[in-house]
């Protein structure tokens, strides 16, 4: 059904009155979002340039990679845990480097 049949339908039926409540209602709420949205839109276009521009780095650091998984040095165990573990996984004995 079209807009211009609802209307007509509608006005076939009687008019259609908006109360006072719901005029305030609507107009607080026209009023916020086109509030809103200027306010939005003078913050974004009228940002002064960055004075300092950030850009990534040129050169990739791959001194930064994960260090190696350590051994644990029970001979039953022998599991590779996370190198930043201080104990095994697996037996939960102290690793290696740790002292505990």
């Amino acid at each position: 059904m079209s807009c211009v049949a609802l209307l007509l339908a509608q006005e076939a039926e009687g008019a259609v009155t908006l109360t006072t409540a719901g005029a305030v209602l609507m107009t607080l709420s026209v009023g916020l979002v086109l509030g809103l949205n200027v306010f939005c839109m003078t913050r974004i276009l009228c940002e002064k340039r960055p004075q300092k521009h950030q850009h990534a780095p040129l050169e990739v650091d791959v001194t930064r990679d994960a260090a190696p998984p350590v051994r644990c040095l029970n001979p039953d165990c022998r599991s590779l845990n996370d190198a930043q573990a201080e104990f095994c996984a697996h037996c939960g004995r102290p690793l290696p480097g740790h002292n505990v």
